[in-house]
């Protein structure tokens, strides 16, 4: 993939088609957000190696906290990966994944962790 302008989106997330998902996703519960991650994680385990591995415990330990939430498009890296759950099996998707996991760590910031798995997740809900 090419390098993405994580800012690119600031502010217009509400036009991309993944809105119409999180609206109908209620992540209040802390619990189930962790097991949301434990669900990706118990999948993606054995493929993610050094950096994956590095960036994705950074999410996870960030659950519910302000590094995980864009504040310029309002959405939390926590809502996505209810997204990611639905497509974790295909084997495609987890490559893109894991790309993007890479990536993250030249845009660590909320809106690079949110823009980069939008991009990842924005064609498959558009299959």
């Amino acid at each position: 993939m090419n390098k993405l302008n994580v800012h690119e989106y600031d502010g217009k997330i509400e036009q991309l088609p993944i809105t119409t998902i999180l609206t109908k996703i209620n992540i209040s519960d802390t619990e189930e957000i962790k097991r949301c991650y434990d669900e990706i994680e118990n999948i993606m385990k054995p493929k993610l190696k050094n950096e994956s591995l590095r960036i994705w415990n950074i999410l996870k330990n960030s659950i519910g906290s302000i590094s995980n939430y864009d504040n310029s498009n309002q959405i939390s890296v926590d809502s996505l990966m209810f997204i990611v759950r639905m497509y974790i099996n295909d084997k495609d998707f987890q490559e893109l994944l894991i790309q993007q996991l890479i990536e993250m760590q030249s845009g660590l910031c909320p809106q690079g962790r949110t823009t980069r798995l939008i991009q990842i997740l924005i064609p498959m809900i558009e299959k």
